[in-house]
């Protein structure tokens, strides 16, 4: 894992969901299309493959993946702990992201020539974040800017700004491993069916069911849930955080919802 902590909210081990391990383009293995945890591969063209992409992170002397989702034509969002010890950062818009990291073996130089690559140019995270998990408004939330435009077909999403409930069907998707046991299937985007147990796990988060084995996973963090509004579109209700180290208890969820005025004003200062 890039961190690991301990809650004792949880009475468990919980680790931030990021990447399992240091990763290389040449360690992201190909996996059947079995999961996210418990789930299936993304369909090209559908909503999802829209609007959810990945994040390679390289820090000091490795990489490591998360996810993320637009919510301007220029701004992302993540979770902190994906962006907060950067040295550089590359949004992936493709759901075959492994495919990208190994052909370019990971530079800078051979990234950025791909049309659907875009450097990570600023990072602004919440001021309530200090690296670890503390059963409160842990603020495990971040914003960043890319530089130059979408690629044609992205799309900016939604922030849902309604209320859900215990029992309440999401949509959640991301990049990570499709097993705490096997360890592989990183880089492909993947999406399943979780059902939220506690909607005011802390008054910034909630938490979804994951002893049903669907739900995140480490490569996941800063990944979206989603509800479908009336109008059939995906609007985003939470920001992969953290969740048992098996993931197969509990995934926990940040509200971009309780952050709203934040992501305003970063958005602001990202200009």
């Amino acid at each position: 894992m890039k961190k690991f902590t301990l809650s004792s909210m949880m009475a468990l081990s919980v680790a931030l969901l990021t990447a399992c391990a240091p990763q290389s383009p040449s360690s992201l293995e190909n996996q059947d299309n079995s999961a996210i945890v418990g789930g299936r591969m993304v369909v090209p063209g559908s909503q999802l493959s829209k609007q959810v992409f990945m994040i390679y992170v390289k820090t000091f002397d490795r990489g490591s993946l998360c996810t993320a989702t637009m919510i301007t034509p220029t701004v992302g969002l993540t979770a902190a702990h994906c962006v907060d010890s950067l040295t550089a950062a590359y949004a992936l818009y493709t759901i075959d992201a492994e495919k990208i990291l190994r052909g370019t073996g990971g530079a800078r130089e051979t990234l950025l020539k791909n049309p659907l690559v875009r450097q990570i140019t600023a990072v602004r995270v919440h001021p309530r974040w200090n690296g670890s998990i503390n059963g409160e408004n842990n603020g495990d939330i971040a914003v960043f800017k890319i530089g130059g435009r979408l690629p044609d077909g992205f799309q900016v999403t939604r922030l849902f700004e309604g209320s859900i409930k215990k029992g309440s069907r999401i949509i959640a998707s991301g990049y990570g491993i499709t097993s705490s046991l096997i360890g592989g299937g990183s880089g492909l985007l993947r999406e399943t069916i979780a059902t939220v147990d506690d909607p005011d796990l802390t008054e910034s988060e909630f938490s979804i069911d994951q002893k049903n084995f669907q739900g995140s996973c480490s490569g996941d963090s800063g990944g979206p849930s989603f509800v479908t509004s009336p109008f059939g579109r995906l609007e985003q209700v939470g920001i992969v955080s953290y969740g048992d180290r098996d993931c197969e208890i509990r995934g926990v969820y940040t509200y971009p919802l309780a952050h709203k005025s934040w992501i305003s004003n970063a958005i602001v200062s990202l200009r």
